[in-house]
């Protein structure tokens, strides 16, 4: 798992989706498999059948309560918890169980229990040295490999780009920088730390270089100043603490490998990449730009806007008015939402509720892990996550000040330090950064084996034979294994329906988007049903196809095979709301779709465009994007008094350009103010684009035939 959900890419031609798809195929497909694992490992050594799970949590809590990483079990509980009940309570449920859009990365809890399983899986069986050196060196072999990928995106060499071009932000193997660096300020700590059990000064030193300078430089090259933050702190804190528990000829070893390692990153940034003629290294002007970045002017200003923005929803808890717009689903115990969240993966839907603050931009992410969580699970989850990561740091802190006290500097001690100079790392880069599948995955192994490490009896190769005849313990065990087979069985079942289906809907989607290409649309549509038929809840793939039909209405000529084309479309619009009404991409599209219809069957389908974009505006009051949309739609109902009022409101939200021009222009028009429509419709004609050129005119042909 630790190795292939990094490294899970696919050629961006081969799947729609081809960074995100193919990491979520392999988690849920290994979590499975992990779980049959656990459900037949109980079996035979608890003799507990799988539909007595009573008895299995009985054990489990009963050894919870005298496990000596008891707090940090709790929190674990408590976010499992928080998350349980943020989903039960969800007004979206499918969003807060499978994600916005069905088998891609979410936050859902699906994606949140299969980080649960690994946890489980790690403090439940690691038990000795070599699995844990195994499992930190497949994390950092992944990291290692992952990097020199990014490097080569870095000059221009990308396997899975058609055109590769040298990349100004590398996205690793993650399709995002701020993804790719998230990972790396975990991995580089550990990678310090496996170097220092190495034997021989040397090898510590140029072994270590090697396992680190990759990633630096990958690091470097995501452009990503949390991420940057985050590994200085996380850098400092494990010479500190290497120091510290060990001796300072050690933390000069790892300060050399560091050193060494910042030596060859610097000489891969100063390289000239082929084809680019910048004269500034964008490394240095990123890196000199940090501590303008902090000011509310710089570039942090949208993050102080999104964190402000997030705040104000947890203080109010905003909501549409259900009864004004029905098919806004009811937010059940709305004085409890900063307490228990909106749910799982509900943040990117909630955001926009608060206003805009991006000048017409939208939030998907907090761009802060606690803000985040409190939005999604509540000021409960959050406060669990905050009280994990405390109990994680008194756990190491406890450990390695134990080893100090014994005199144990082996092997143990320099992991120690590098998990918690892992988890100094995160802590920092997520109080700026966003947390993704891979991230979140190694955070919860690294969790677990912080757990199975406080154990005194770890690293005890120990076998336990249960007492009683072979004979005795097939016929106790036998039942219960008979019971975890078939409780395999359903799990391949629901590999099947879940995982596979959901996967090979993005292979389809993108053999579609291939085929539109030659202008085999036919192909091209058969295709993308059959996506669709396979994985329904993919909103993407849905309105991809709705997009399309658009497009095709737009250029046939006849206006019964338009109808058709449109009505196509918006079944399509209609299923994505029915899955998830706050879905604002379906009611802009619904509206879009219904405005075309209109015109094709004149007074038929107005008033629907116009509850789509009222609904459009409702999801997002503080966006003036909407409110042109509902003027527009308004002059369709000869509405032109009200029209100019919804203009209005968008003008005080920022509204500008040629499209407010024209739509101010004709509703002024409609309402019989011919002057005050000539002076704004001559407005255009000082924008040299040749679309305001084009609405100019078109307000001159309306002009004419008014008079």
């Amino acid at each position: 798992m630790v190795v292939l959900v990094p490294l899970a890419i696919t050629h961006d031609t081969w799947m729609d989706a081809y960074t995100q798809v193919p990491k979520v195929f392999v988690l849920r497909t290994v979590t499975l498999f992990l779980v049959a694992a656990l459900v037949t490992g109980a079996a035979l050594s608890l003799g507990i059948a799988p539909w007595r799970p009573v008895a299995a949590i009985r054990a489990w809590r009963d050894a919870a309560k005298r496990h000596p990483a008891r707090l940090v079990l709790l929190a674990v509980a408590a976010i499992v918890y928080a998350n349980l009940l943020a989903t039960a309570l969800s007004p979206v449920p499918h969003v807060s169980i499978a994600g916005a859009d069905a088998g891609r990365v979410s936050g859902g809890l699906l994606t949140f229990a299969s980080y649960i399983v690994a946890f489980v899986a790690v403090v439940a069986h690691l038990r000795t040295r070599t699995q844990l050196m195994r499992i930190l060196y497949a994390i950092t072999g992944a990291a290692w490999l992952v990097s020199l990928y990014g490097i080569g995106q870095h000059f221009g060499v990308d396997w899975f780009l058609d055109d590769a071009l040298p990349a100004k932000r590398v996205t690793l193997t993650f399709g995002n920088p701020i993804f790719a660096g998230a990972l790396l300020t975990m991995t580089v700590p550990l990678s310090l730390a496996l170097g220092t059990t190495l034997g021989g000064k040397s090898a510590q030193i140029l072994v270590g270089a090697a396992m680190v300078a990759p990633q630096i430089a990958a690091a470097a090259f995501t452009l990503t100043r949390g991420t940057w933050l985050g590994l200085a702190f996380g850098c400092v804190a494990f010479l500190v603490a290497i120091g510290w528990s060990q001796d300072l000829r050690r933390a000069g070893r790892s300060a050399a490998v560091l050193g060494l390692s910042l030596g060859v990153a610097l000489l891969l940034v100063a390289l000239p990449v082929p084809g680019q003629t910048e004269d500034s290294n964008l490394v240095a002007s990123r890196l000199s730009s940090i501590p303008i970045s902090v000011s509310a002017e710089g570039g942090l200003s949208s993050r102080y806007a999104i964190w402000g923005s997030t705040i104000d929803v947890l203080r109010s808890s905003p909501w549409p008015d259900e009864q004004a717009y029905p098919a806004i689903p009811t937010l059940t115990a709305s004085a409890l939402r900063p307490l228990v969240g909106y749910g799982p993966d509900m943040y990117t839907y909630v955001y926009p509720l608060s206003g805009d603050t991006l000048n017409g931009g939208r939030a998907e992410y907090a761009h802060n892990f606690v803000l985040q969580a409190a939005t999604e699970i509540g000021v409960l989850g959050a406060s669990a996550y905050v009280g994990l990561i405390a109990a994680l740091g008194l756990l190491l802190f406890r450990l390695l000040k134990q080893a100090k006290r014994t005199g144990e500097f082996g092997w143990r001690v320099p992991l120690l330090v590098g998990i918690s100079a892992s988890l100094v790392a995160r802590t920092v880069e997520q109080m700026v950064g966003v947390a993704q599948t891979s991230d979140l995955l190694l955070s919860w192994v690294l969790a677990g084996a912080v757990v199975a490490l406080s154990l005194s009896r770890f690293d005890c190769e120990t076998t336990t034979t249960p007492a009683g005849s072979r004979t005795a313990r097939s016929l106790r065990t036998s039942v219960p294994l008979m019971g975890a087979g078939l409780f395999v069985l359903v799990l391949g079942f629901a590999w099947i329906e879940v995982v596979f289906e959901d996967a090979y809907s993005a292979r389809l989607a993108a053999r579609a988007h291939a085929a539109s290409e030659p202008g085999d649309a036919g192909h091209a549509d058969e295709l993308l049903a059959k996506a669709i038929a396979l994985s329904p809840g993919s909103a993407v793939t849905r309105l991809g196809l709705a997009d399309r039909l658009f497009e095709r209405a737009l250029v046939s000529p006849s206006p019964r095979t338009q109808a058709e084309a449109l009505v196509s479309a918006l079944r399509e619009t209609d299923a994505v709301q029915a899955r998830n009404p706050l879905d604002g991409r379906a009611w802009a599209r619904s509206a879009r779709i219904n405005v075309m219809l209109d015109s094709l069957i004149e007074g038929t389908f107005a008033e629907a465009a116009l509850e789509d974009a009222l609904t459009l505006a409702a999801l997002y009051p503080g966006f003036w994007q909407p409110r042109l949309e509902v003027a527009a739609t308004r002059l369709l109902l000869d509405d032109s008094t009200r029209a100019i009022e919804d203009l209005a409101v968008a003008r005080k939200l920022g509204a500008e350009g040629p499209s407010v021009l024209f739509a101010e222009a004709m509703a002024l028009l409609a309402a019989g103010r011919r002057d005050e429509a000539s002076a704004v419709a001559n407005e255009l004609l000082l924008d040299e684009a040749e679309a305001a050129r084009a609405m100019h005119e078109e307000f001159l042909r309306n002009l004419g035939a008014d008079r």
